[in-house]
């Protein structure tokens, strides 16, 4: 059974990606079957596991645009990433674009990324979410795709007023 997790706090600098990326690479040492997505347009998650966002043929920004059009422009396969024992869906900047044309919308926008995440639960047992610094419509994607969430966070007041 999958357990799909997102590492979410407004803000910044508070460890959602080092989280993200260290629980992800522990699990699968665990011998887990794990996938990270990278759902923040700055793609630290992408680089941190080796890849150049913009060398990339596909990321999270081609599957959304095909849950918004309802036509499957790639397939999952074409975006996944392979390093650390994990996989990846992978982000590159273009993801703030995408986030734009979600929020012209009027129906489904905040199910998107849970469709993408549906038919891969059967093939994983952990998904681990790293979501932007914000309450974005990609955070709140990513938190309606989450079965479970994870407040990374700092002991410093304005970490601690971030996830409030």
């Amino acid at each position: 059974m999958c357990t799909t997790i997102g590492m979410a706090n407004q803000k910044g600098g508070v460890g959602k990606t080092a989280s993200t990326l260290n629980i992800g690479v522990g699990l699968a040492n665990e011998g887990k079957r794990v996938l990270l997505v990278d759902i923040d347009a700055q793609a630290n998650l992408t680089m941190s596991l080796g890849f150049e966002p913009d060398e990339l043929p596909r990321t999270i920004c081609d599957l959304l645009q095909g849950a918004m059009s309802q036509q499957q422009s790639c397939s999952i396969d074409d975006c996944l990433l392979h390093a650390e024992g994990v996989d990846l869906i992978p982000s590159d900047m273009n993801l703030s674009g995408i986030e734009a044309l979600m929020q012209t919308m009027s129906m489904g926008r905040e199910h998107l990324l849970k469709g993408i995440l549906e038919p891969l639960r059967a093939q994983y047992d952990f998904i681990l979410i790293d979501c932007p610094p914000s309450l974005s419509t990609l955070t709140i994607n990513a938190l309606t795709a989450a079965d479970e969430v994870i407040i990374p966070s700092q002991a410093q007041i304005f970490s601690f007023k971030g996830s409030s």
